[in-house]
């Protein structure tokens, strides 16, 4: 459907404190993508134009948006928020870039959202002239406490409550709020600076944006997603549930390709890997950064492939590294070998096993042939290690 008169505020201030590791949890990476590109690129599939609430850490969060989307999409507005006050002052230091009738806030941290979540809320938002409308989640699970909990009182109005803040009746609540709003921008010009601290994390957060709507007998329309679509990534151990579920939905669409896997759970499958038709993957390997793989290709089980292009119809046998290489087509490449350093293996060739084949650093700026395996070459197996710069094999 279309989507019209709509503008998307993308909230990627936080501290990520939970995670721990001194860095913004938006440059994690799920499946060789920074987290803040699911949700940048999800509006951007939907041809909503973004603004990006940017506070800790801005430059590096700005610089993985802009070095890494389509350079084709509409220019984003950043705003910074100088202090870290909670989503809904975030909120707020975009006042002066609504330029739309309706309003989506989304946080900065939920990779596995998928475009229906917000093409069903926007058509039930309109549908029923709603103030404010939200995305919830069935979630009973215990160590969900990092979520709020959508209270249907008495009097039908509802409420938005941090699970804290719920204590142990939390577990009455089994509905979870995802984050992912579409507000009427006159109710937010309104009602936002009526947002105060109430809770025990010392924030003014957007859920109380229900709230104020459904104290005011205001109409609040609420879809339905699957927890799985909407999880947020606010620990080390969230970020590492969500990877695994976007892993398997990788792996299942190869699988939907024609690509056998002989141990899929034991896979990694970057985001921007390609894997040709009748192709067999073994156990444990590792295809990363923009690895290329042709047509019936055997990867053997252990091996790891970083921005490397692998021809039709060739063997990678077992615990090989291949790292920034061109395979040629119909290529044998023998166990635990090492290629690496912009190598390239033409057709037919046969490698051994326990070979590292590299550029030579010295001659790196010299004719292209110099980093090229003729034909039909053997290295015998060995049980020692041996280095060959590609040049010293002629061309």
């Amino acid at each position: 459907m279309s989507i019209d008169n709509l503008q998307g505020i993308i909230l990627a201030a936080g501290k990520t404190k939970r995670f721990k590791t001194g860095t913004t949890k938006l440059v994690s990476k799920i499946c060789g993508q920074e987290i803040i590109l699911f949700p940048i690129k999800l509006l951007d599939l939907l041809a909503i134009p973004i603004t990006t609430v940017v506070g800790y850490q801005q430059e590096l969060v700005v610089s993985a948006i802009n070095s890494k989307r389509n350079s084709n999409a509409k220019p984003i507005t950043f705003v910074t928020q100088p202090e870290q006050l909670g989503t809904a002052d975030a909120l707020a230091c975009t006042r002066n870039n609504w330029n739309k009738d309706h309003i989506l806030v989304i946080n900065g941290d939920i990779p596995l959202a998928h475009e229906h979540i917000i093409t069903a809320l926007y058509e039930e938002h309109i549908k029923t002239d709603a103030t404010i409308s939200f995305v919830m989640a069935h979630n009973s699970d215990p160590a969900s406490k990092n979520y709020s909990r959508v209270v249907q009182q008495e009097d039908n109005k509802i409420d938005i409550v941090h699970t804290k803040d719920l204590g142990s009746d939390w577990c009455q609540h089994c509905y979870v709020n995802a984050e992912i709003y579409i507000t009427k921008k006159s109710f937010l010009e309104q009602y936002l600076q009526e947002i105060k601290h109430d809770n025990s994390r010392k924030e003014l957060c957007t859920g109380k944006l229900v709230n104020l709507a459904s104290k005011n007998n205001l109409t609040v329309t609420t879809t339905i997603a699957p927890f799985d679509q909407i999880r947020g990534t606010n620990t080390l151990q969230e970020l590492w549930a969500a990877e695994q579920i976007k892993r398997g939905q990788i792996i299942r669409s190869w699988m939907e390709k024609g690509v056998r896997f002989t141990g899929a759970q034991h896979v990694h499958i970057d985001l921007d890997v390609t894997i040709g038709t009748g192709s067999l993957i073994g156990c444990g390997v590792n295809l990363l950064s923009g690895t290329r793989i042709g047509k019936n290709c055997t990867i053997g089980s252990f091996c790891s492939l970083t921005q490397a292009t692998v021809g039709d119809n060739t063997t990678i046998h077992p615990s090989c590294v291949l790292r920034n290489c061109t395979i040629g087509s119909q290529v044998s490449v023998g166990p635990l070998a090492h290629i690496h350093g912009n190598a390239q293996i033409n057709d037919n060739a046969t490698i051994g096993s326990f070979v590292e084949i590299k550029e030579n650093r010295t001659q790196k700026n010299q004719a292209e042939k110099q980093t090229s395996l003729t034909d039909e070459i053997l290295f015998t197996p060995s049980t020692r290690t041996h280095t060959i710069d590609s040049d010293m094999l002629g061309g």
